[in-house]
């Protein structure tokens, strides 16, 4: 359970100000991501502007929930549910993306779209089976400020969804890219469902998938 002083809440509508707090929370406990680097040609410089793609798209056709202590973010989760993607055409989720795509150089293009268009959601979908991707409710990202991190406030910020999706018999699905992450994700019930090396021109890193079946209410 979080501690009492923080609140936790669905926010249908991020003001600017609070788009900026979730680009730099991401960015702050991203920086040394392997996989995220590789999505952004290992250029570090443009991880803020991928995650800043991430949250405007993800504020468009998902759910963002927020943990806040007074005015302060100190954790969300970001979800895209089942036909999300259906809400706007791609066209204008490609808008969402464009920052990033002017900026990455030619190999680092290259490897974005074979990878996050391509190698990325087979594999997720190879991990899920018989679970289908468009059909489950995607844990997109899920952050805890680090001084914040073993308080149960990633547990509080799931449960919300996990007992709607329940309700619904539906599953979750989610991904990591780092070993010390999938402690937390088992600790939150999550079952690990594949990992596998992904290359890249500037460095190996893995992918972990996991899945949450509809838990009993």
């Amino acid at each position: 359970m979080a501690p009492a002083n923080v609140t936790i809440q669905h926010v249908p509508a991020p003001s600017d100000k609070l788009k900026v707090d979730l680009g730099k929370l991401l960015s702050d406990l991203s920086a040394d991501d392997p996989g995220l680097l590789a999505l952004v040609g290992n250029d570090p410089s443009l991880i803020s502007v991928l995650v800043g793609t991430w949250v405007e798209d993800g504020s468009v056709i998902g759910e963002l929930w927020t943990a806040t202590e007074g005015d302060e973010l100190v954790g969300f989760m970001l979800w895209t549910p089942p036909g999300a993607t259906s809400k706007i055409s791609k066209e204008e989720r490609l808008k969402f993306q464009q920052p990033l795509l002017d900026a990455l150089s030619p190999e680092g293009m290259e490897y974005f779209k074979s990878t996050y268009y391509d190698e990325f959601p087979t594999f997720v979908m190879q991990s899920i089976a018989p679970a289908l991707l468009d059909e489950v409710w995607w844990l997109r990202v899920a952050m805890v400020r680090a001084d914040r991190q073993g308080l149960g406030i990633a547990r509080a910020l799931l449960e919300p969804v996990r007992h709607k999706v329940s309700a619904l018999g539906q599953d979750i699905a989610c991904s990591a890219t780092r070993a010390r992450n999938v402690a937390v994700y088992n600790g939150l019930g999550f079952e690990s469902r594949g990992v596998r090396e992904m290359v890249s021109p500037w460095h190996t890193w893995s992918l972990y998938v996991f899945l949450l079946p509809p838990q009993k209410l």
